[in-house]
């Protein structure tokens, strides 16, 4: 069973170590983690992957969101038919100056 909790201070450098080891391949690939990863600010929540059942969660928890928005790489197939399994659709790309890594934008709307 999932259950989801507010997140204390404390949690910050292991959340932060967890997405740094989950995005490595895309820093050795493009030299640039995803956006909201501060590699030298560990003050921002870095994005997770989720898997199904804590999206579901989260969804349920927070009924009144009614767009859910994500980034993730272009050429990460696996995760693109993750997210549109899950209802998220494709509305945009982005491309990192520094990097040249392009990304897509998902979206979900209830």
């Amino acid at each position: 069973m999932i259950t989801l909790r507010k997140m204390r201070k404390r949690d910050v450098p292991g959340l932060y170590e967890m997405a740094i080891r989950s995005f490595q391949p895309d820093y050795e690939k493009f030299g640039v983690y995803p956006p909201f990863i501060k590699v030298k600010n560990k003050g921002f929540l870095p994005p997770l992957i989720l898997g199904c059942q804590v999206i579901s969660v989260i969804e349920k928890q927070y009924p009144r969101v009614k767009t859910w928005k994500l980034e993730t790489p272009a050429d990460n197939t696996g995760l693109h038919r993750f997210y549109e399994s899950l209802g998220f659709v494709k509305t945009g790309e982005m491309k990192d100056p520094k990097s040249g890594m392009v990304g897509y934008v998902y979206e979900k709307r209830s």
